[in-house]
């Protein structure tokens, strides 16, 4: 199998287990808190951002917008029919950018890559250093959004307070929360499984292995056969 189909069908796995648990993930945290005031900007789809990134640099990106459209859809589809919450349409579409952008966050990987090698990819403790600036990113990313939206939503005048800012970081903060959770859970757990890691280096790394092993046992099987002929010889 050539490395684009073996990419190819990985990265359709990963998109398949994404939008289906980041759907499902979804809608249960919506609907875990009677009130419908909770709505994560990610579940299992920032670790899986990670993952795919880590495996195939800029085109692990391709799962962005799909896990972010199903994010948003889900989103919507709570508040607006099972929850009957009168949000504007323009809610909606600033919250969608929002967590477009914020799932985006995972891109800050590729900074550590150098001719196709994940040079963080090193520890437990490099992998937990980098998912954590990942995070920030994250929380900031969605606390820009939250300002952008209750400026567009809210209007001018309750920006004066002040207080706007300072709930707009904790929102950033609630709905970011699950989504780091599951991204440090499943960053850690991928790389001490050993399967944390760029798919096109690992590739190459077994064709080597198995290149020297075949040379290793060929040179071998050679010395046994001059060996043979030589006592045959001999006797």
């Amino acid at each position: 199998m050539s490395f684009k189909k073996y990419r190819l069908i990985d990265l359709s796995i990963i998109i398949v287990i994404g939008i289906i648990t980041e759907c499902l993930g979804t809608f249960l945290s919506i609907k875990a808190l009677p009130l419908y005031n909770y709505s994560p900007y990610a579940v299992v789809a920032l670790g899986l951002i990670c993952l795919a990134v880590t495996r195939y640099g800029i085109r692990g990106a391709i799962t962005i917008p799909v896990f972010a459209l199903a994010n948003s859809l889900t989103t919507y589809i709570v508040l607006k029919y099972y929850a009957h919450l009168d949000y504007s349409s323009l809610y909606y579409v600033a919250r969608s950018i929002g967590c477009l952008l914020s799932l985006a966050s995972p891109l800050i990987l590729l900074v550590f890559y150098k001719n196709s090698t994940n040079e963080y990819l090193t520890s437990v403790g490099r992998v937990a250093k980098i998912s954590a600036v990942t995070a920030i990113i994250f929380v900031v990313i969605i606390y820009i959004s939250a300002i952008t939206n209750g400026f567009l939503t809210i209007g001018k005048n309750k920006f004066l307070d002040g207080s706007v800012f300072i709930n707009a970081f904790a929102y950033a903060l609630a709905e970011g929360g699950l989504g780091i959770l599951f991204m440090f859970a499943i960053n850690i757990a991928l790389y001490k499984n050993g399967t944390f890691k760029n798919s096109y280096e690992t590739l190459v790394n077994e064709k080597v292995v198995e290149e020297v092993e075949n040379e290793y046992y060929s040179s071998l099987k050679q010395e046994t056969d001059d060996f043979d002929d030589h006592q045959a010889k001999g006797l």
